[in-house]
């Protein structure tokens, strides 16, 4: 039994406190001893109803992804340097095989190209349709008398038998020749692929020209032909120029065909 005063332990049936003195009257009952509460299990799914209001249950953090591993970039590449030529096509290749595209590529100079489209093919053209029309009346046949020039076309063509019909035939290819010359340029000027074939088509028209004018006037003309040393000359110097040039266009559009696709 305890004390009802200071709560010492006493003997039972004792009838004073040993400790205060107090008086012990009828023996108090021993309060009941409350266990402590258990603890929680947290690792037990079981809920303990002992207690109202369990902690949550333990959840471990999320685990992030690790941050993707981007790549370096290249390293940096000097470009070319400028002015170096684009590599033309193989020899072989067919004409107008575009060469790989370069970014660094200079600038190509097209001096040659404007020269041919605003000048060289307007005025051989011009020269041709006038040229035939002086072979198709007869106008080449002028001689100097006495200071004065006189055309003696009617003598010559009743001299020689045929020779009208040469010139009115070679004038009327001359006249085409011109009319080509004119639509070559302006597939030239429009960058046209097959604008080079056509000025090489046109220097070979040329040539063939004069040689069959040539050919025509040694089988009705005969020997005397050569007497006129002017045409003889004149004929000669176009032969070359119109060799000359083909090879010199061949190559100068040849390295440029990447811009000439159209």
């Amino acid at each position: 039994m305890f004390c009802p005063n200071c709560g010492s332990k006493l003997t039972d049936g004792a009838a004073f406190c040993t400790n205060c003195g107090a008086k012990i009257g009828t023996s108090a009952p021993t309060p009941p001893v409350t266990p402590p509460p258990a603890a929680p299990n947290y690792n037990n799914p079981t809920p303990n109803y002992s207690n109202p209001n369990p902690p949550p249950a333990y959840n471990p953090p999320p685990t992030y992804n690790a941050p993707p591993t981007y790549n370096a970039p290249p390293a940096y590449t000097p470009p070319p340097t400028y002015g170096a030529p684009q590599t033309p096509p193989p020899y072989g290749a067919p004409y107008g095989t575009q060469p790989a595209y370069n970014p660094y590529a200079p600038v190509v100079k097209l001096g040659w190209h404007k020269f041919l489209i605003y000048f060289s093919l307007w005025a051989g053209a011009i020269m041709n349709f006038i040229t035939a029309i002086m072979l198709m009346f007869g106008l080449t046949y002028n001689v100097e008398v006495y200071g004065s020039t006189q055309n003696i076309a009617d003598v010559v063509y009743a001299y020689y038998d045929g020779l009208q019909m040469v010139d009115i035939l070679c004038g009327l290819l001359l006249i085409g020749i011109a009319v080509f010359g004119i639509v070559t340029r302006f597939k030239l000027a429009s960058f046209s692929a097959i604008g080079p074939k056509m000025l090489i088509g046109l220097y070979c028209a040329g040539l063939v020209w004069s040689l069959m004018y040539i050919l025509a006037l040694l089988l009705v003309v005969g020997g005397d032909v050569f007497e006129d040393s002017q045409m003889i000359s004149s004929t000669v110097s176009q032969l070359i120029t119109s060799v000359v040039m083909m090879i010199v266009n061949y190559i100068y559009y040849r390295n440029r065909s990447h811009l000439f696709v159209r």
